[in-house]
């Protein structure tokens, strides 16, 4: 008799893996769009936000579904966001992915929700610019059951054999998992305080202090550092060019010397002759409508309430170093201490 457990279908394994990651991914949008808005995850079922008809089943296969019908609902024609699709195989490939790098040990579970919370926390951070409690201390809670529970240990930061206390095979994995959620939460909030005497603003929120509690307890306290450490880099690597990309799109619509014409801004007036006090009135508003500043647009309500486009949340990149650290961890340990030893 076969038995596709074995771990002789291996392959088998991390093709099913994947296929489930691209239905969780499905479910993985829902929980971006729903939780910031306050709106239960399991009922209505998925359904068109433009005229309220229920996703069929056939409509609703990850990434297949998207592709047949171009993005579009079925019914009314209105299209749906690319992200939907990329949410789907990013989480698909994540899913495979962990699997790859762990296999059958406990670890591949653990990390694979780790993951899908830090998917749901990065985009409803880039929305919203806030991250869900649900996300960073349920997820915290997560951690600590797993060390509990299963006896999970939080990798770079082991107590085990340094507890002198009777039965510490029990609860060491949960002193691991503590003091790395607890060390985790404590030094970005640190860093947060001397951000906000240095720069006279906050310089860190309160939401990347509880993200630090989720991560911190699954992956351990030197893990943390790396997230933070590698965290940073890519800030300011894709940050710095979110900037100039903002900057060069301002240079080339930048008004030209050439003084504006009352007809480029006003409708011709079809009553006759206009006071030329009146036409400079109105020429005035106009152009202070379009050039004013971005705050009072705000104000008014005509931006969406997220900042520019230069201007992107730290959890995000937090996320992406925390999945980094989980999967490739070991490697960059051992590169710093070679380069360390080198020096």
């Amino acid at each position: 008799m076969i038995n596709f457990f074995s771990s002789e279908f291996y392959n088998f394994h991390l093709v099913c893996i994947a296929f489930f990651g691209l239905s969780f991914g499905s479910f993985l949008n829902v929980c971006i769009y729903r939780i910031p808005a306050g709106l239960s995850i399991v009922s209505p079922g998925s359904h068109c936000f433009s005229c309220g008809t229920p996703i069929r089943w056939y409509d609703n296969i990850p990434l297949f579904s998207y592709l047949v019908l171009r993005g579009r609902c079925r019914w009314c024609g209105s299209g749906f966001s690319p992200r939907y699709f990329f949410i789907e195989l990013l989480t698909g490939f994540l899913f495979a992915l962990t699997f790859y790098r762990f296999g059958y040990t406990f670890a591949t579970p653990v990390y694979i929700v780790f993951i899908c919370l830090l998917i749901v926390g990065c985009f409803t951070d880039i929305d919203h610019w806030i991250i869900p409690d649900g996300v960073t201390l349920g997820g915290a809670v997560f951690g600590l059951a797993a060390a509990i529970l299963a006896g999970f240990f939080p990798r770079g930061f082991h107590l085990w054999g340094a507890w002198p206390l009777f039965g510490k095979e029990f609860y060491a994995p949960f002193l691991n998992a503590i003091v790395g959620a607890l060390f985790g939460a404590g030094f970005i909030y640190l860093i947060g305080i001397l951000g906000t005497i240095i720069f006279r603003k906050d310089a860190m929120g309160i939401g990347d202090v509880k993200l630090f509690l989720l991560i911190g307890s699954v992956l351990g306290a030197i893990n943390s550092v790396y997230v933070l450490m590698i965290g940073s880099l890519i800030g300011s690597v894709f940050g710095g060019f979110l900037i100039l990309h903002q900057k060069f799109i301002k240079k080339r619509t930048q008004p030209t010397s050439e003084k504006p014409k009352i007809g480029d801004f006003l409708q011709e007036d079809t009553k006759g002759e206009v006071e030329e006090e009146v036409l400079e009135d109105k020429e005035t508003r106009v152009l202070k409508k379009i050039l004013q500043p971005e705050d009072e647009k705000q104000a008014r309500g005509e931006m969406s309430g997220s900042p520019g486009v230069h201007h992107i949340p730290f959890g995000p990149y937090l996320s992406v170093a925390a999945v980094i650290v989980t999967l490739w961890g070991e490697q960059i340990k051992q590169t710093l201490l070679k380069w360390m030893l080198w020096g």
